[in-house]
């Protein structure tokens, strides 16, 4: 007669859902951690896929240390070249003055608040709607200055055409007063301050 041993209904309900877990598992490829599409990333990128940049890394609109000593240098050139522009226009009795009639009207209006300006005895009107004046070594201080305070203020909400008109009256009067020399021959001619540019003459034989 054959043995009959008492099986646990727990033993059998556990050992039923062992063979049926093992036949409903989803396959492995389920859990696969999909590789990054390198081939769809951007074609003008340079970095790799996933890069983590470090932290406090330069970027491209970075200061470094190197840029500010740079510009405190040019700045204090600037500043060295400024102060002696002054020095020399401080010596100058006047200076002639050619320019447009819109340009000299943008220097009454920039430098007539200044309180070394005066304005001069006469303005004589020329072709091609230019001016010529005669301005004192004082006035011409305070052009100097004035030009000088709006470069260097020169900002995002700057103005580009009073910026450009003050760069070109800066630039030209010290290009002018850099001629002046201490000792003046009796037959030299008064420093000049000429904005005029005009195209050069085309060489003889030269194709039209």
């Amino acid at each position: 007669m054959a043995e009959v041993t008492d099986a646990d209904p727990a033993d059998e309900g556990s050992d039923r859902h062992d063979d049926q877990s093992g036949t409903n598992d989803p396959p492995a490829e389920a859990f696969a951690v999909p590789e990054p599409d390198v081939a769809s990333a951007d074609a003008n990128s340079t970095e790799a896929p996933n890069a983590v940049v470090p932290e406090g890394a330069p970027t491209g609109h970075d200061v470094t240390a190197s840029d500010i000593e740079l510009r405190e240098s040019r700045r204090a050139e600037e500043r060295g070249k400024h102060l002696r522009g002054l020095l020399t226009a401080a010596a100058i009795s006047s200076v002639r003055l050619i320019c447009h009639k819109d340009t000299w009207a943008f220097l009454l209006e920039q430098t007539s608040r200044h309180q070394h300006f005066r304005l001069p005895d006469r303005v004589t009107d020329l072709e091609d709607g230019r001016i010529e004046t005669f301005v004192s070594g004082r006035s011409l201080l305070a052009v100097l200055v004035t030009t000088r305070e709006i470069l260097d203020d020169h900002g995002p909400d700057t103005d580009m055409v009073t910026w450009a008109l003050a760069s070109a009256v800066y630039s030209r009067t010290h290009l002018a007063i850099e001629n002046a020399t201490l000792n003046r021959p009796d037959d030299s001619e008064v420093t000049t301050i000429v904005l005029d540019d005009r195209p050069g003459r085309p060489v003889q034989g030269s194709a039209a």
